[in-house]
């Protein structure tokens, strides 16, 4: 997506997951972010997908997607 980015910067990437991961503790990792700053994407550029029907911990989904939303995604 990278490649593609620098050649159009009003691109998005849509990013899916499943949405269980975070029932594995996944909420706080920050690895999302950590990846969006290691390839040089800024975070409005990208859309998280989450599979919600599958979240058991609907608290900790909305933690995640309360964090994520404050760091621009």
């Amino acid at each position: 997506f990278r490649k593609l980015y620098e050649k159009n910067p009003d691109l998005v990437l849509f990013f899916n997951f499943d949405g269980s991961v975070i029932d594995l503790g996944a909420r706080n990792t920050g690895f999302i972010f950590r990846m969006a700053k290691k390839h040089n994407l800024p975070p409005q550029n990208i859309v998280i997908e989450i599979t919600e029907t599958k979240v058991k911990n609907f608290e900790a989904l909305k933690e995640f997607v309360e964090n994520y939303r404050k760091l621009g995604f």
